[in-house]
């Protein structure tokens, strides 16, 4: 029945006296004595699986790049977006269609005024709905 919610009070019909629970009530009348009015439940609607709205490409890599970045790009409409390298690892949350895309660091010295000088670390491609994980060798030139 659960936790009161209510203290005792009339009965709906005025015969008698009725205490709600959580999941019901007891109800006690002088001619029939007590009994339970279970509140109905209703089913819960079954859930329906979300269809996934994004690629996720998990990376990890441990070799340098300026400000802790790494960039990806679409190789079909060229945008391109940053994540931060945390720990060895950072997630990019890409198109649900997929694609081809290039993983790509800055080289730029610390501190320094350079603009990005961005060096191709892979190659990757996300088939549509796929989540992929890949691990990131630095290049040795």
């Amino acid at each position: 029945m659960g936790y009161p919610i209510s203290d005792e009070v009339d009965a709906p019909d005025g015969q008698g006296k009725c205490s709600y629970f959580e999941g019901g009530a007891i109800c006690w009348t002088a001619e029939g004595g007590t009994y339970v009015r279970e509140r109905k439940r209703q089913n819960p609607k079954p859930q329906t699986p979300k269809a996934p709205t994004n690629n996720y490409l998990t990376v990890f890599y441990n070799g340098y790049t300026a400000d802790g970045l790494l960039t990806i790009r679409n190789l079909q409409t060229k945008k391109t977006q940053q994540q931060v390298v945390y720990n060895g690892k950072t997630v990019f949350k890409l198109s649900i269609n997929g694609g081809n895309y290039e993983l790509l660091r800055d080289k730029c010295p610390p501190k320094s005024d350079c603009f990005p000088i961005y060096e191709r670390l892979q190659s990757v491609s996300l088939k549509k709905g796929e989540n992929k994980t890949v691990q990131v060798r630095e290049r040795i030139d």
